[in-house]
């Protein structure tokens, strides 16, 4: 494997930490609608759909 190729599979691979982690952080308020079980962490958004 060329020292492009390795540099290339890197950047794939950083590429694709860096979309899942936004992933999550993006769809971590709809998580914290759907729960309402009083545990922490419940009531992380500010809407009013919370608690």
């Amino acid at each position: 494997m060329s020292p492009q190729e390795q540099a290339e599979q890197r950047r794939g691979q950083r590429l694709l930490f860096v979309s899942l982690l936004f992933g999550v952080l993006l769809n971590f308020p709809l998580l914290a609608v759907f729960n309402h079980d009083g545990r922490v962490g419940a009531c992380l958004c500010s809407t009013s759909m919370c608690c």
